[in-house]
């Protein structure tokens, strides 16, 4: 079968769980032998042409489609569900369909399913929603100012009645999306249990591995200053190390925090650390940082939201 997927993340380098996500979903549909053909609509703020050239020794095909636009809200605060579409971008995709002539379309995401209209009416188009979107209220109740994506929830149910399924990374979420009228499955975050080879006896060692978002950064701003004060209070010469790209955004300083940034090997980060922390207050959709860490067979201590889904 021959998948064509339409992202605006690209796959490569999974430094979030939105990639990762992405990444293992399509690595699984190439291990069952189908074909994977990624058409990479850019809005993230990487090197592009180097995220293709990685993706193209992974996948089939990989197209770029490049947005050059300047993220105007039509929706008064939120964004319309349109709205961070490249003009003639669809005909791109129809173009697209009429050489690959895919069997099935994959969308990343409710924002591109504009390109549900330029896709063959006999190709099933399903979305992968990821999140729930209309979400602007979640970031100003915790009081940040909306980041990447968010809309009303009348914008998002009609990207989503576009499609002819939609998949939910979670059981909470999948009621909502079914407001669209359309078939909702839930998929789960596909990852292979690679358990760390060693026993944990002692705690020298606490670990988060987060990507650069707005919700990451607020929940280690919170989570860090008490914490430390803990380990102070208790002349602990245990070790916080902060992997990932959120690393950057924290301008906490202390002898204990360690800031790795972004991680070589995930693998071997776990294998050091005794303990995997997952402080979440706020998100939608499925916290893969949560599954990633059992994947590896960490003890894990999160807050609830961690665990939602």
């Amino acid at each position: 079968m021959k998948v064509l997927v339409i992202s605006p993340l690209a796959s490569h380098q999974p430094t979030g769980g939105a990639k990762r996500r992405i990444y293992n979903l399509l690595w699984h549909l190439k291990h069952e032998g189908h074909e994977v053909h990624f058409a990479y609509t850019c809005h993230e703020q990487v090197n592009h042409a180097g995220a293709a050239q990685q993706m193209a020794e992974d996948w089939d095909s990989v197209e770029l489609i490049p947005y050059t636009g300047d993220y105007t809200k039509t929706q008064g605060e939120d964004f319309g569900v349109d709205d961070w579409i490249e003009p003639g971008s669809g005909e791109r995709i129809a173009e697209i369909c009429d050489t690959l002539k895919p069997d099935i379309v994959l969308i990343q995401y409710v924002f591109q399913s504009y390109y549900c209209d330029y896709i063959p009416a006999h190709i099933p188009k399903v979305i992968d929603a990821h999140d729930k979107l209309s979400r602007r209220k979640l970031f100003e109740d915790a009081g940040m100012e909306a980041g990447f994506f968010y809309t009303t929830e009348e914008e998002e149910l009609k990207g989503f009645a576009r499609a002819d399924l939609i998949l939910s990374i979670q059981d909470g979420e999948a009621s909502y999306f079914a407001k669209s009228g359309k078939p909702v499955v839930v998929a789960g975050h596909f990852d292979d249990t690679r358990f760390v080879d060693r026993r944990f006896d002692s705690l020298q060692k606490m670990g988060v591995v987060a990507a650069y978002n707005k919700f990451n950064i607020h929940a280690l701003e919170h989570a860090l200053p008490p914490l430390l004060e803990r380990l102070d209070a208790l002349d602990s010469a245990v070790e916080i190390h902060i992997g990932g790209n959120v690393a950057r955004a924290i301008e906490i300083e202390h002898p204990r925090l360690i800031k790795r940034g972004f991680l070589q090997s995930l693998e071997e980060f776990y294998e050091e650390m005794d303990l995997i922390l997952n402080p979440t207050l706020k998100g939608t959709g499925l916290k893969i940082k949560t599954i990633e860490a059992l994947s590896f067979g960490m003890p894990l201590v999160s807050t609830q939201v961690g665990f939602d889904g």
